[in-house]
């Protein structure tokens, strides 16, 4: 397995990349491997799991919304389902 050095990390990623690693309770090696995997779209479950990977990038989203918002929010998303008859012809 090959290994690689990265320079130019400023103090705010190092602190994100710790932090995410210390919420994982996995090696920042591990977590930086797994989040460039993720990046590049190569992600895998996890080892030995057989389970799809879970993302958790829109979790401080959840449970924000009033119901008005989110009522037109799936309006908004119903209009841009909509398919045209003569554009699929």
């Amino acid at each position: 397995m090959k290994q690689m050095a990265f320079r130019g990390i400023d103090a705010a990623l190092e602190e994100r990349l710790r932090a995410e690693a210390q919420k994982k309770g996995a090696s920042l090696n591990r977590t930086v491997i797994e989040l460039l995997k993720k990046a590049v779209g190569i992600a895998t479950p996890a080892a030995g799991q057989g389970k799809p990977v879970e993302f958790h990038d829109l979790d401080d989203l959840i449970g924000k919304w009033t119901k008005k918002e989110a009522r037109d929010f799936d309006k908004i998303l119903s209009e841009q389902r909509r398919i045209d008859p003569d554009i699929w012809k």
